[in-house]
Protein backbone atom coordinates (compact mmCIF):
# COMPACT_ATOMS: atom_id res chain seq x y z
CA UNK A 1 0.00 0.00 0.00
CA UNK A 2 2.72 2.50 0.95
CA UNK A 3 4.67 1.66 -2.20
CA UNK A 4 1.61 2.32 -4.40
CA UNK A 5 0.98 5.68 -2.77
CA UNK A 6 4.66 6.60 -3.17
CA UNK A 7 4.59 5.83 -6.90
CA UNK A 8 1.59 8.11 -7.39
CA UNK A 9 3.27 11.17 -5.87
CA UNK A 10 3.44 14.02 -8.42
CA UNK A 11 6.96 14.87 -9.52
CA UNK A 12 7.53 18.64 -9.81
CA UNK A 13 10.96 18.61 -11.45
CA UNK A 14 11.40 21.49 -13.82
CA UNK A 15 9.91 20.99 -17.27
CA UNK A 16 12.94 21.26 -19.58
CA UNK A 17 10.59 22.62 -22.27
CA UNK A 18 9.45 25.53 -20.08
CA UNK A 19 8.51 28.60 -22.08
CA UNK A 20 9.67 32.16 -21.30
CA UNK A 21 7.86 33.53 -18.27
CA UNK A 22 7.43 30.13 -16.59
CA UNK A 23 8.15 30.24 -12.85
CA UNK A 24 10.64 27.82 -11.30
CA UNK A 25 12.09 27.42 -7.81
CA UNK A 26 15.70 26.62 -6.95
CA UNK A 27 15.83 23.48 -4.82
CA UNK A 28 17.03 23.81 -1.24
CA UNK A 29 19.33 20.80 -1.52
CA UNK A 30 21.56 20.51 -4.60
CA UNK A 31 24.38 18.39 -3.15
CA UNK A 32 23.81 15.32 -5.33
CA UNK A 33 22.74 17.15 -8.47
CA UNK A 34 24.77 18.23 -11.49
CA UNK A 35 28.53 18.53 -11.56
CA UNK A 36 30.73 20.20 -8.93
CA UNK A 37 31.25 23.16 -11.27
CA UNK A 38 27.50 23.53 -11.82
CA UNK A 39 26.86 23.39 -8.07
CA UNK A 40 29.45 26.11 -7.45
CA UNK A 41 27.78 28.34 -10.04
CA UNK A 42 24.34 27.83 -8.48
CA UNK A 43 25.69 28.62 -5.00
CA UNK A 44 27.44 31.75 -6.27
CA UNK A 45 24.56 33.30 -8.24
CA UNK A 46 21.28 31.93 -6.86
CA UNK A 47 19.38 31.66 -3.57
CA UNK A 48 17.94 28.30 -2.41
CA UNK A 49 14.14 28.30 -2.43
CA UNK A 50 13.96 31.49 -4.49
CA UNK A 51 11.50 31.67 -7.39
CA UNK A 52 12.96 32.58 -10.78
CA UNK A 53 11.52 33.27 -14.22
CA UNK A 54 12.55 31.32 -17.32
CA UNK A 55 14.08 33.42 -20.09
CA UNK A 56 14.93 30.44 -22.30
CA UNK A 57 15.78 26.75 -22.09
CA UNK A 58 18.12 24.68 -24.25
CA UNK A 59 17.60 20.93 -24.45
CA UNK A 60 20.26 18.46 -25.53
CA UNK A 61 20.52 14.65 -25.52
CA UNK A 62 21.81 14.25 -21.97
CA UNK A 63 21.28 17.66 -20.36
CA UNK A 64 19.18 20.80 -20.44
CA UNK A 65 19.92 24.36 -19.36
CA UNK A 66 17.86 27.34 -18.28
CA UNK A 67 18.59 31.06 -18.65
CA UNK A 68 16.87 33.23 -16.04
CA UNK A 69 15.22 36.61 -16.64
CA UNK A 70 16.48 37.83 -13.26
CA UNK A 71 20.11 37.45 -14.41
CA UNK A 72 19.67 38.70 -17.98
CA UNK A 73 21.20 42.12 -17.24
CA UNK A 74 23.82 41.27 -14.60
CA UNK A 75 24.99 37.86 -15.89
CA UNK A 76 24.14 37.71 -19.62
CA UNK A 77 24.69 34.26 -21.10
CA UNK A 78 24.82 32.52 -17.70
CA UNK A 79 22.75 29.34 -17.64
CA UNK A 80 22.08 26.59 -15.13
CA UNK A 81 21.35 22.89 -15.37
CA UNK A 82 17.57 22.39 -15.10
CA UNK A 83 18.12 19.58 -12.57
CA UNK A 84 18.51 22.23 -9.85
CA UNK A 85 14.95 23.54 -10.25
CA UNK A 86 11.34 22.55 -9.66
CA UNK A 87 8.28 23.96 -11.39
CA UNK A 88 6.24 26.35 -9.26
CA UNK A 89 3.21 25.40 -11.36
CA UNK A 90 2.95 22.74 -14.02
CA UNK A 91 3.08 24.03 -17.59
CA UNK A 92 0.19 22.80 -19.75
CA UNK A 93 1.15 20.16 -22.31
CA UNK A 94 -0.28 22.27 -25.13
CA UNK A 95 2.19 25.02 -24.14
CA UNK A 96 5.07 22.54 -23.77
CA UNK A 97 4.46 21.45 -27.37
CA UNK A 98 5.15 25.05 -28.51
CA UNK A 99 8.76 24.97 -27.29
CA UNK A 100 11.25 24.98 -30.22
CA UNK A 101 13.26 22.06 -28.83
CA UNK A 102 10.12 20.01 -28.17
CA UNK A 103 9.13 20.56 -31.78
CA UNK A 104 12.66 19.75 -32.97
CA UNK A 105 12.75 16.42 -31.14
CA UNK A 106 9.12 15.33 -31.41
CA UNK A 107 7.95 16.67 -34.76
CA UNK A 108 6.64 19.61 -36.73
CA UNK A 109 7.35 21.40 -40.01
CA UNK A 110 10.64 23.23 -40.56
CA UNK A 111 10.64 27.04 -40.35
CA UNK A 112 12.84 29.50 -42.22
CA UNK A 113 15.45 29.57 -39.43
CA UNK A 114 15.86 25.77 -39.49
CA UNK A 115 13.95 25.17 -36.28
CA UNK A 116 10.79 23.09 -36.36
CA UNK A 117 7.36 24.64 -36.37
CA UNK A 118 4.09 23.21 -35.16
Amino acid sequence: MLRTRFLNVKDHNMNMFALPGHKIRLRFSIDRLGSDHEQESVKRYLVPGEIYTVEETEVFQSSSYVYLQELKETQPGRCFNTVFFDDVEEQRMEDTKKHPYYIRYFGGAASEDGMQER
